[in-house]
């Protein structure tokens, strides 16, 4: 019974030792667990920040192009000025020649009489 009960005592030793080791790796674990979660939820965290700007980059694209085709329209617009007024001023400049052709016939008959 003696060597039983010493046999029992051992066994029960080393079942202790091994249920501590056991209890220090799952203190381990639920650490890297708990460590794990806290890096996802950083994560998640990283990726919502990511997807609101990127929602707001989209959405200043979007106003940019809005601005980019509506400065092409006035572009566009000004061009078409421009060649009016290069057309109107060539006229004048070709009524002011006239003008200018007709008030020297005109100065000089006025010379002749």
């Amino acid at each position: 019974l003696v060597s039983e009960s010493v046999k029992a005592k051992q066994l029960h030793s080393s079942l202790l030792s091994e249920k501590q080791a056991l209890a220090d790796q799952l203190k381990q674990i639920n650490s890297l667990i708990e460590n794990s979660k806290a890096k996802i939820a950083s994560s998640e965290q990283q990726i919502e920040c990511i997807l609101s700007e990127a929602a707001k980059c989209t959405q200043d694209e979007k106003h940019l192009a809005s601005a980019l085709e509506f400065t092409r329209w006035e572009l566009a617009d000004a061009e078409k000025e421009l060649r009016l007024l290069k057309s109107v001023a060539s006229s004048s400049e070709k009524e002011y020649d006239q003008i200018q052709k007709d008030i020297e016939a005109v100065e000089k008959e006025l010379d002749s009489e």
